[in-house]
């Protein structure tokens, strides 16, 4: 996969870059726990009553890495990626002579990121920093949508999945603990990032076996996300 790519290569140039001890370059490694709320969307259109539905929060797990820049210490390049994490929809409604369910159906949502970072370090164990990154998003939804009109029943599959990219902006907030003489040192922090650009959904679908197209896809996506992290700095 594309993010496990990623996350080796990030891998190996924060290594290289924590062993220059000509510089002052570091390299980090982080974990990350994130909330991620997504965006709500028209599911369907029938006789002038519109469903709208929202896939509940997903808390997410990731991995970062991060190497400074020899020559500009202030500066890092950032690898990383969340894992694929599943979440419900939450629609279970009527209106316009139907009834919808889709509260078994399920969206999936993985990314892998590169980006720069650029840290100030007002001491030795502080520091702020803004990232922009380019985060390449998989979001999937599974399962079937449930709709009930005169007594009939039936069953829409829903597996549709999109890959899409888009710019993210990060500022994050960071302590390091002293290291004790050690060649590394842990540190831990919290973030906030935020989608630069956004799909809006173009109208509304009527109930098919296709009824997630990609506009529809992106357009739930995610417009910003939280997190905490905690790894070490060598």
């Amino acid at each position: 996969m594309k993010w496990k790519s990623a996350l080796l290569i990030a891998l190996g140039s924060g290594f290289l870059a924590g062993q220059s001890p000509a510089h002052e370059a570091r390299g980090k490694i982080q974990i990350f726990v994130d909330t991620t709320t997504f965006h709500d969307y028209n599911l369907a259109s029938i006789n002038n009553y519109v469903f709208t539905d929202k896939a509940k929060d997903q808390v997410g797990i990731g991995l970062r890495f991060v190497a400074d820049f020899p020559d500009a210490p202030n500066w890092g390049l950032e690898l990383g990626g969340r894992f694929p994490q599943r979440s419900k929809f939450q629609l279970n409604g009527s209106g316009g002579g139907w009834s919808i369910d889709n509260m078994e159906t399920k969206l999936r949502y993985s990314w892998w990121s590169v980006g720069l970072g650029y840290a100030l370090r007002p001491s030795s164990s502080f520091e702020i920093a803004f990232h922009l990154e380019g985060r390449g998003e998989n979001l999937k939804v599974e399962g079937a949508t449930t709709a009930t009109s005169g007594g009939v029943t039936t069953q829409y599959p829903a597996s549709q999945g999109v890959n899409f990219w888009r710019p993210w902006a990060r500022i994050s907030a960071e302590f390091s603990l002293p290291s004790s003489g050690r060649t590394w040192a842990p540190h831990f922090g919290a973030d906030v990032s935020g989608a630069l650009k956004n799909t809006t959904q173009d109208g509304v679908q009527l109930l098919s076996d296709s009824i997630h197209n990609d506009t529809t896809l992106k357009s739930m996506g995610p417009r910003w996300e939280a997190s905490v992290y905690a790894g070490i700095q060598f």
